[in-house]
């Protein structure tokens, strides 16, 4: 979701002065500073997406050595993290240790018990993508420099291939299927970096390294392509769950909420059942005057009437719609009226200088959501761009899975998707967290803190007179509360239980009035991830309490909120708290 530059002199520039007494634990940032200083050696991919340059012109070792020599570097910093508690810590210390730990913990448990670099083709075609987009797209650096590490990366694809090959034992269908459509993209990405080369000023010495070494790399994704869509396809399984086990110890980790999966899932059955009595109360009215002579009375349960009238209304609603062509024009004109908004408000503060893009998500990043925000880091130039990603209709959806997109889709569905991801969403927040002091919050930030706050947004804007004559922005901006919470359900059910591929369907269609098209894809999406799809609700539903006993104004506690940068959830109270 995001790209970050970090310059090492700035890292360093965070070393505490003074030397902690004889005996006591290190300060954390010391340690947090000393883990980011180590971090070329071990993750030049991440850390170049990070702006540690050391090793931006190197990969990162996938072999089962550099699995080994990763693993037990992990646990190594987990030790050093967990041995800097002092008695004197604050409580911004606190939440910054406890989220790093967190952190480390969560890559150890999944690699103990799902071990994905043996299941996840997905890590290496990654790393075969994303080595050469993030230098691909860094526009303030030399077009020599980045070509430079481009061309040095290429030289690397050969180890990665091979370690794709023998690592991958197995996998899942849907991991499979991923891989396959990222590694076209991958293709096309190498097919044109001459193209861009030429586009970008790189010199004619630097543009016949890479003429030199291109097709080689085009060759090893190809012989990746043939792995992933030859044996690793035949023996892939239909079965992605992670288990009750995994799940439990996972989702504390990821996040961050002090509630087990059973009580947020109490919390969300609970949010459903609130929401769709809203949901009847606005469509009501608007239902009385969409079908002034209706053809058949609602029906006879509570239920039934509510499912009847609050679907012919969202069915009426969605008629209007974009278009395939004309989608990415109506995303750009939604953000600039969600801009204009806040500042005529001045609810929340726009990020200065503006630099939001909106384009079609790259064929690389594509395959699991419908749209997604790529912030610039948290040490880029101010001038960085960030965007707005809108995925494409895929080519191979017939025309009726099409119409089902627009409808979920429509435009007030589209304009609660740039509220969540742009503004005031993800890219308001992440690009504020980018000011934060804290180098854990800039670089890890929690995930469920993240959607949170872009689930929170949605009603905000609302709340405070966003489009107020506009029932059907409303009555849609609650129902993707509704998917926020069905989200919960979602993941808990399938990962830790035994929700079936009808059952879930029934849930998001019947239950959060979604369109087959939209459950359909968050079915594929359930099967790629785990826990992700709870921090939506996790991560709402602890700002909603914070802000219920704080006691603050919307203004006032949405900027404290946002200041604070994406802690954990389970630290907002603390933070929130006067000191």
């Amino acid at each position: 979701m995001k790209r970050f530059v970090v310059c090492l002199c700035a890292l360093l520039a965070f070393v505490p002065r003074g030397a902690p007494a004889a005996g006591a634990p290190p300060p954390f940032a010391a340690v947090m500073d000393a883990y980011l200083a180590d971090f070329p050696t071990e993750n030049p991919v991440y850390a170049d997406a990070l702006g540690l340059q050391a090793g931006a012109d190197r990969l990162d070792d996938v072999s089962i050595t550099g699995h080994d020599r990763s693993i037990a570097l992990l646990r190594t910093w987990r030790a050093r993290f967990a041995a800097t508690e002092r008695a004197d810590d604050g409580a911004d210390v606190r939440a910054d240790r406890t989220a790093m730990l967190d952190t480390l913990d969560a890559q150890l448990v999944e690699d103990q018990m799902l071990a994905p670099w043996r299941t996840d083709p997905g890590l290496y075609v990654n790393l075969l993508g994303q080595s050469v987009f993030v230098e691909l797209v860094r526009e303030g650096r030399p077009a020599d420099e980045r070509f430079g590490h481009i061309v040095a990366r290429l030289r690397g694809m050969r180890a990665v291939r091979d370690a794709a090959i023998a690592n991958v034992q197995h996998t899942t269908q849907p991991a499979q299927a991923l891989a396959s459509v990222q590694l076209s993209g991958v293709l096309q990405l190498y097919q044109s970096l001459p193209v861009a080369a030429a586009k970008q000023g790189v010199s004619p010495a630097v543009r016949g390294q890479l003429a030199a070494v291109v097709n080689d790399a085009i060759n090893d994704v190809l012989a990746v392509r043939k792995f992933v869509d030859g044996p690793l396809k035949a023996h892939a399984t239909d079965e992605p769950r992670i288990g009750a086990a995994a799940y439990a110890k996972l989702f504390p980790l990821i996040t961050g909420v002090d509630l087990t999966p059973a009580e947020l899932e109490r919390r969300a059955r609970a949010r459903i059942v609130s929401t769709r009595a809203a949901m009847l109360a606005i469509a009501r009215p608007m239902y009385a005057s969409m079908f002034p002579k209706p053809s058949a009375a609602p029906g006879t349960s509570d239920d039934a009437r509510l499912n009847e009238i609050v679907r012919a209304v969202l069915d009426k609603i969605a008629e209007q719609h974009a278009t395939p062509d004309t989608l990415l024009d109506q995303a750009r004109a939604d953000v600039a009226e969600n801009e204009a908004f806040l500042r005529s408000t001045g609810l929340i503060a726009l990020p200065d200088p503006d630099t939001i893009r909106v384009r079609q998500t790259p064929p690389i990043q594509g395959g699991t959501a419908a749209a997604s925000m790529e912030t610039s880091g948290p040490f880029d130039p101010p001038t960085e761009p960030s965007y707005f990603n809108v995925d494409p209709i895929p080519i191979d959806w017939n025309t009726a899975r099409v119409a089902s997109y627009f409808r979920e889709n429509d435009d007030a569905g589209m304009h609660m998707l740039s509220i969540h991801e742009a503004v005031p969403g993800h890219y308001v927040q992440l690009r504020a967290n980018n000011l934060n002091p804290s180098l854990v919050r800039r670089i890890f930030g929690n995930v469920s803190f993240i959607e949170g706050w872009a689930c929170f947004t949605e009603g905000l804007m609302i709340e405070q007179g966003f489009r107020p004559g506009d029932s059907a922005l409303k009555l849609t901006q609650l129902k993707w509360r509704l998917r926020e919470a069905t989200n919960a359900l979602l993941d808990a059910e399938y990962h830790a239980g035994s929700l079936t591929h009808d059952e879930a369907i029934r849930l998001m269609v019947d239950g959060a009035f979604q369109e087959s098209s939209e459950a359909e894809s968050k079915w594929h999406r359930l099967q790629l991830t785990h826990v992700q799809l709870a921090t939506y609700f996790a991560g709402l539903d602890a700002i909603e309490r914070a802000r219920a006993g704080s006691g603050l104004d919307a203004k006032t506690f949405a900027a404290r909120l946002i200041a604070m940068g994406a802690v954990e959830p389970r630290a907002i109270p603390a933070l929130l708290a006067p000191r």
